[in-house]
């Protein structure tokens, strides 16, 4: 259960995000992965709803999860989880928070860790391009469909693998997380807002009276 209770907080904080927005086709972006690099450069904002599907060999059944998201480059999200039970991420551009109101828990981290470990942190934040974090180990199209298969250049806990489908103008429509374990986590977004005005006070966390604050890197230690 320990090595269950480090994993979920740490898909969550080191998700990747999807997205269904049309962008026009750049001219001079022939392959996949500069179609959707000129996708991911063409926005700084970012919201709209999301679905979160983690599997794991040591879930009974696939986990379903979904909510509304924000997020604004380089290093500030807001994840409302609203079904099936409300929870909270948020980055700040400090740390890394995750709130579990039914368990009375917040589980605290760093934005080093993220940003060494995070999908999404890699692949949104603006600081580095798709083949500056990734290997691009296979890339094709087909059916109307781009498909990336990236591997992480540095080495990473919680990644060793993302498979990325996009529209052909680099409109990412979907991708899956998998880690070492045999976990995966797959995102895909709707309703998106690119560029939307958004309340920077959304970013900041206050740690609720009366819960308990763990650490994620003790969580790491705990577990086997």
């Amino acid at each position: 259960m320990a090595a269950m209770t480090v994993f979920l907080p740490r898909l969550v904080l080191a998700g990747v995000l999807v997205a269904a927005v049309s962008a026009p086709l750049p001219r001079a972006a022939a392959d996949p992965a500069s179609r959707v690099q000129s996708w991911l450069d063409s926005w700084t904002r970012l919201g709209g709803q999301f679905q979160q599907v983690v599997s794991s060999p040591t879930l009974p059944r696939e986990q379903v999860e979904s909510g509304q998201f924000e997020i604004a480059r380089p290093d500030r999200m807001r994840w409302d989880y609203q079904t099936p039970e409300t929870k909270l991420a948020v980055t700040d551009g400090h740390s890394t928070w995750l709130y579990l109101p039914e368990d009375r828990q917040v589980v605290r981290g760093s934005m080093d860790s993220l940003r060494r470990d995070g999908a999404m942190a890699l692949l949104l934040s603006g600081t580095s391009t798709l083949t500056e974090a990734f290997r691009i180990m296979e890339s094709s199209q087909a059916d109307g469909r781009l498909d990336l298969i990236l591997e992480p250049r540095a080495s990473s806990q919680t990644m060793v693998r993302i498979d990325l489908a996009a529209t052909p103008t680099g409109r990412i429509l979907f991708f899956t997380v998998h880690d070492a374990a045999g976990n995966q986590v797959r995102w895909s977004f709707s309703d998106l807002r690119l560029d939307p005005p958004m309340d920077d006070r959304r970013f900041h966390f206050t740690i609720p009276p009366g819960v308990e604050v763990q650490d994620l890197e003790e969580l790491d230690e705990e577990s086997p």
